[in-house]
């Protein structure tokens, strides 16, 4: 099982996000959720997940400040976001844009956990 984290700072992406994971896509449980720096980066250090789910633009800090509190990272990364802009300058992570259609997020899945080796029974 795929240990996962969600964080987006409105509190209604991230509940709808960990009901689609929860409900309609098999291996990967929600081990947390977070709504702002932070707390997203004392979550990552308690619970150590294989993949998080990651809003970009959040008041006073962004999703990049928390991928660059971790060196090396030992999780795979889905950036979930409303804002294209991101994309190419960051072609090392995942995009997955809002609203979130089921189809691309199992095929996103599916693409993370074959690149970064992650066994769907953990």
């Amino acid at each position: 099982m795929i240990k996962a984290v969600v964080i987006d700072d409105e509190q209604n992406s991230r509940e709808l996000l960990v009901h689609i994971l929860t409900d309609y896509i098999e291996n990967v449980e929600v081990v947390g959720e977070a709504g702002e720096v932070f707390s997203a980066i004392q979550l990552i250090e308690h619970v150590k997940p294989d993949l998080i789910f990651l809003d970009i633009e959040m008041p006073g800090g962004n999703g990049f400040e928390i991928l660059n509190a971790f060196d090396p990272k030992t999780f795979a990364v889905i950036v979930v976001t409303g804002y294209n802009r991101y994309s190419n300058q960051y072609p090392q992570f995942h995009f997955l844009f809002k609203p979130i259609d089921l189809t691309e997020l199992g095929d996103m899945i599916r693409v993370v956990m074959t690149k970064h080796k992650l066994p769907p029974d953990q």
